[in-house]
């Protein structure tokens, strides 16, 4: 004999069969969304901001320190990063980069020594791992300037401008071109100029060619080949030489951001990804914010469970029907 509960008000009868159902079908999409969310954990590493850029006057002394941060966009938590690796383009040694905290809470410090380095444009790559993330191992790139004021008593100077520069791209498609000018201070002329690349990341990437006006204007086009780029950031110094100027050579920095053509969802990437300050990048660490604070994505474990909401309750709904016609 099956036992019902009374209605109140004459309304419908529930079978207490009916109510053991929904019980059991609640259980059910419990542990079934708490399966797949861990299964959908997929931690995804990216960085705030993508790039350092150290500027200083020779003599100045050395500048403040500055944090790389750890952001993780996919779910789950990061793991411990392994010491970061840092590879020169022009000079050695001049950046400590040293990496601490703990999950999606990590962060990279970069110091600064310009002990012994001349006025001139510095660059390097600082190569991050997190075991186990998308994305990873993933770099970013490093400049440092000294400037000194040109002396133009022992013949012409060069000046470039700017003394450092970024090009960034979606696997697929090659980046914009670049703009250095190439102008001098002082009497004379400069000579015959030519350049040299350094590279910090990959190799041979980049080409430099040499443009003048008919006003004498000299500008070096930058332009960068991704092919057989992972996606990452890259660094090169490129040194410019000048045959009758005193301060031969002089250097400006270069930096490549290569960007996957689709994201970690499959959507195409047609534009640079916004760039986050810090408060924003530490919101995103957590990832708690997501949809109802379960740590999962839309579309992915909250869809499952909603399936399985739908069909507990139709299966409630033939429960309670079939009840009905019983009586």
């Amino acid at each position: 004999m099956t036992g019902r509960l009374p209605s109140a008000g004459g309304g419908a009868v529930v079978s207490r069969r009916a109510v053991r159902c929904v019980a059991s079908s609640v259980a059910v999409v419990a542990v079934v969304m708490g399966s797949v969310t861990k299964v959908a954990a997929n931690p995804t590493l990216a960085f705030v901001p993508e790039s350092l850029e150290y500027k200083v006057k020779e003599g100045q002394g050395n500048p403040v320190p500055k944090t790389v941060m750890m952001v993780n966009l996919g779910d789950g938590e990061l793991s411990k990063l392994a010491p970061p690796k840092v590879t020169y383009g022009a000079g050695s040694g001049w950046l400590t980069a040293v990496a601490g905290g703990e999950g999606n809470r990590q962060s990279v410090r970069n110091t600064v020594d310009v002990t012994g380095l001349g006025p001139n444009t510095y660059t390097s790559s600082v190569e991050v791992v997190s075991e186990g993330a998308s994305g990873s191992p993933k770099s970013y790139a490093v400049s440092l300037t000294i400037a000194a004021e040109p002396d133009s008593s022992g013949g012409p100077v060069i000046v470039l401008q700017p003394r450092s520069i970024e090009l960034r791209a979606t696997a697929g498609k090659a980046p914009s071109a670049a703009l250095v000018d190439v102008t001098q201070q002082g009497d004379g002329e400069l000579g015959e100029l030519s350049t040299a690349v350094r590279y910090a990341g990959g190799d041979g990437w980049l080409t430099v060619t040499l443009t003048e006006d008919g006003q004498g204007r000299r500008t070096l086009r930058n332009v960068a080949s991704i092919a057989g780029l992972r996606p990452g950031t890259y660094a090169a110094t490129v040194e410019v030489n000048a045959t009758q100027a005193s301060n031969s050579p002089q250097s400006y920095g270069v930096s490549l951001t290569v960007v996957p053509s689709v994201d970690d969802g499959g959507v195409p990437i047609d534009e640079p990804a916004p760039t986050l300050d810090a408060g924003t990048g530490a919101n995103l660490a957590g990832r708690d914010d997501l949809v109802g604070g379960c740590g999962c994505r839309t579309g992915g474990p909250m869809q499952v469970g909603g399936w399985v909401l739908l069909w507990m309750l139709l299966g409630l709904f033939l429960t309670t029907r079939g009840t009905r016609r019983r009586r």
